[in-house]
């Protein structure tokens, strides 16, 4: 009895194995054929074929760099299409950049960086040993009028930075750049171009590491009264008319200065009438003159003065008193 309990036990594992064997097997077969589709139909001649081989696609990139300059990174390099390359490069004490041909240039990280590569690629570092150290920075500010423009930001920069400045002004006759402030006989013009570029380097800034770049202009809304042997009173009513101009005094000659947005609508000057601007002991003011003695152009007291003209210097011109007078 025992036998046949055991045989009948041995023959049901037998078919229960022998079952088991042929569900896996047709289960594996299903599932390797259902695999091995889908797999042929994504490495086929269609267009996912064509996608991947175009992503695997290689481009080399190479960074050209002048002397005085060491690339820190791999060079060149390969990246996949449609991928970006970086370089990061040391620069000598005394080396300033000066351009890239391809990509951009961080120049606090001193990293190149060339976005979505899509063909083999040569960048030139261009930089430039300037003889000084370009480890400061320093501090530019451009002055002159509201319509000039810099390429450059005022504030910290480095030095050795090439900067690019435009006089926008062009109403106004342009005279030239300074440095520190205004055009004097002191302080003469470095350029005399309404585009100028310039190397910030030591010798452009002052003790303090500052430089002041000023935009000078000819004064075309400026003109002056020279007392001409008599006295300026500047508290009369004529000098002291802001709303249309201001007036400044210095020794006996006084500059007046027209507004902007006045000058722009007059284009003149009414000249002073004799109500005390001017004076001189035991004379009358009669007119004023582009010459000293009387002997170039003149205008009578009150009337209008073109400032259009090259003389813009009017002198008093004084008659004496008589008893009849």
């Amino acid at each position: 009895m025992k036998r046949l309990v055991f045989l009948l036990l041995i023959i049901t594992l037998g078919l229960f194995a022998l079952g088991s064997c042929t569900g896996d097997g047709s289960d594996g077969g299903s599932g390797d054929n259902s695999g091995g589709g889908s797999s042929d139909s994504g490495g086929g001649d269609s267009g996912d074929s064509s996608g991947d081989s175009g992503s695997n696609e290689k481009y080399t990139v190479t960074l050209k760099v002048s002397e005085g300059v060491t690339v820190l990174t791999k060079n060149p390099v390969e990246v996949k299409s449609g991928f970006g390359a970086s370089f990061q490069v040391s620069l000598g004490d005394t080396v300033a950049f000066r351009s890239l041909s391809a990509g951009s240039y961080n120049p606090t990280t001193r990293k190149i960086t060339l976005q979505n590569v899509t063909a083999d690629t040569v960048i030139d570092f261009v930089c430039e040993d300037v003889g000084y150290s370009t480890l400061y920075s320093y501090n530019y500010e451009m002055h002159g009028t509201r319509y000039d423009t810099s390429s450059v930001e005022n504030g910290m920069t480095g030095a050795g930075t090439l900067i690019t400045v435009t006089a926008g002004l062009a109403s106004r006759e342009f005279l030239g750049w300074t440095a520190g402030g205004e055009a004097s006989s002191d302080n003469p013009y470095i350029s005399t171009d309404r585009s100028f570029t310039f190397d910030l380097s030591p010798d452009m800034v002052d003790e303090n590491g500052r430089l002041f770049l000023y935009a000078n202009y000819l004064d075309e809304n400026v003109y002056y009264y020279n007392a001409n042997g008599g006295s300026i009173n500047t508290a009369s009513a004529s000098i002291s008319d802001k709303d249309y101009y201001t007036a400044t005094r210095s020794g006996d000659v006084l500059r007046v200065e027209l507004r902007e947005d006045y000058y722009s609508q007059v284009g003149a000057a009414s000249l002073f009438w004799d109500d005390g601007s001017f004076g001189r002991d035991g004379y009358i003011l009669t007119e004023y003159n582009t010459e000293p003695d009387g002997s170039g152009e003149g205008y009578s007291l009150g009337s209008k003065f073109p400032l259009n003209i090259e003389a813009r210097m009017l002198y008093c011109i004084w008659s004496e008193c008589t008893e009849a007078s």
